[in-house]
């Protein structure tokens, strides 16, 4: 018997979810994700640097496929940020090079985990910032 796709690489790792945009089901869902009337977002995005926001001046956000699209604000990096970030990053980097591979894998799979669970928000406002 073949595996249906979440299950193709199971025991060893679990498969992403996806899509199947030829299921009659899946259409009617992505359907409902994009017909919804939520168009102002109130997302807030900025730098994250040691599991803090690094804010600065905040500006409003909108899709290029309709104006009136509010996904929110976002706060741009500056050079002393993005400085601060590539410091950051290599003072983390002797940690995380030693660390074993079994709890690189644990962080990884949550992160991974955490865009599945929030893959129709993600969809939805990632196609509407791109304007396609």
């Amino acid at each position: 018997m073949i595996s249906l796709p979440p299950d193709i690489y199971l025991p060893d790792r679990n498969n992403s979810k996806g899509y199947d945009v030829n299921d009659e089901s899946t259409i009617q869902n992505i359907e409902k994700i994009f017909s919804s009337n939520s168009n102002n977002f109130n997302y807030k995005a900025s730098s994250i640097i040691n599991g803090s926001d690094v804010n600065g001046d905040f500006f409003d956000t909108f899709s290029p496929i309709d104006s009136s699209i509010n996904l929110g604000k976002v706060s741009f990096a500056s050079n002393s940020c993005i400085n601060e970030a590539i410091t950051a990053a290599y003072a983390a980097f002797p940690k995380w090079n030693i660390m074993h591979v079994h709890d690189r894998a644990k962080i990884i799979i949550k992160f991974a985990k955490l865009l599945e669970d929030n893959q129709e928000a993600l969809l939805k406002i990632c196609t509407l910032e791109a304007g396609k």
